[in-house]
């Protein structure tokens, strides 16, 4: 590549061509969840606007990552430190007949860095379902190709990423994968959110129901939706077609995807390469009769062998005594197994390697008398 300062000012063609390899490049990568943060430094950027090249197109920086000083990373804008690993083992341990999916997973940590301790939690970054996002998209008249900047974690809608990006540095995607892998589209919008749609309503009964259930007396309406529907960001867009906030603004309005956090149930001094989870999956019925799933659960339910995931770390609130000699009781009444397998996992490992070991108790609760 020649230096930039031989590159020819930048043209609308060259612009749509650099939009189209941006998101082939993307298309391939798709489900990988990785961002990118472009920081283009002020010098740079003072030296292509100096030489009329200033880059107008977010997919520039994808396209010139060394000019940009751009770098792929699992979503930059969090506050934890995020690993990205892979699914290496997924089986089901409920029958088929039982009225709860009860599965196992694993993932493969080499190479990544990711420690934890004894009842330390996983945070997984879940996905929405891509198919219910490509038909939001096709509704809302957005092209999931597109590349765009995601506004800074400040500028977000409560909820959002924690952490400010260095200065000058934004995050780039393309559409697909904000509404896919970043923004919660299908999680529950609270009364803000509906006073702030209000204002993009150009219909005037819609605009007077939107600010209505953002009022002291739509309280007992906004409950309804929130709590027996299961109304979700993506619902209250179809259901008021009037207010059509820009995407740009749509970014700002649904907030980011958080972390759901799940009991580690396993000892990485057994596992030293993995980490595993023992995960429920959620489903319902809403008051509409429609099946609903929990986002994360279902995400990782339908990962498969072999797919990346980015996760992080939360640290323990549940500890072994320090006295490896100490007695323990477990109690799982309905709370779950998962820490305790990991408990019993490092009390063997200990008596393996010669430690004397104190007696362990699990009493573990039932949802049927038979």
């Amino acid at each position: 590549m020649p230096p930039r300062s031989a590159l020819p000012p930048l043209t609308l063609a060259a612009e749509e061509a650099a939009a189209r390899a941006a998101a082939e490049a993307a298309e391939e990568d798709e489900e990988k969840p990785l961002g990118v943060a472009p920081p283009a430094p002020p010098s740079i950027a003072s030296k292509l606007r100096e030489q009329g090249q200033a880059p107008r197109h977010p997919a520039m920086p994808l396209l010139f990552p060394e000019s940009f000083g751009s770098s792929s990373r699992a979503r930059p804008a969090e506050e934890e430190e995020v690993f990205v690993v892979t699914v290496q083992a997924k089986r089901r341990l409920t029958p088929l007949d039982y009225s709860r999916n009860i599965f196992h997973i694993e993932f493969d940590t080499t190479g990544t860095g990711l420690k934890y301790d004894i009842g330390a939690a996983l945070g997984v970054f879940g996905h929405n379902d891509p198919k219910e996002v490509d038909s939001f998209l096709r509704l809302y008249g957005l092209d999931g190709t597109r590349a765009v900047t995601m506004p800074p974690p400040e500028l977000m809608a409560e909820g959002g990423a924690a952490r400010e990006l260095p200065p000058g540095c934004a995050e780039t995607t393309t559409v697909r994968r904000a509404f896919t892998q970043l923004l919660d589209l299908f999680g529950r919008p609270g009364k803000k959110f509906y006073e702030k749609l209000g204002e993009y309503a150009t219909d005037i009964e819609e605009r007077t129901r939107l600010f209505y259930y953002a009022t002291q007396e739509g309280k007992d309406a906004y409950r309804r939706r929130a709590e027996e529907e299961n109304v979700t960001f993506a619902d209250v867009l179809r259901d008021f077609p009037s207010a059509r906030p820009s995407l740009v603004d749509l970014l700002t309005l649904i907030p980011a995807i958080k972390p759901r956090h799940y009991s580690i149930a396993s000892s990485q001094r057994v596992h030293p390469g993995s980490v595993h989870l023992l995960v429920v999956l959620v489903d319902w019925t809403d008051a509409k009769g429609r099946t609903r799933t929990g986002q994360c659960t279902r995400y990782m339910n339908d990962l498969q062998i072999g797919e990346s995931v980015a996760v992080s770390i939360k640290p323990s609130v549940m500890l072994l005594p320090p006295d490896h000699r100490s007695p323990v009781i477990m109690a799982g009444l309905g709370t779950g197994m998962a820490p305790f397998r990991a408990f019993v996992e490092e009390r063997a490992w200990l008596k393996q390697q010669g430690h004397e070991v104190g007696p362990m108790v699990l009493y573990f609760g039932s949802r049927h008398r038979h």
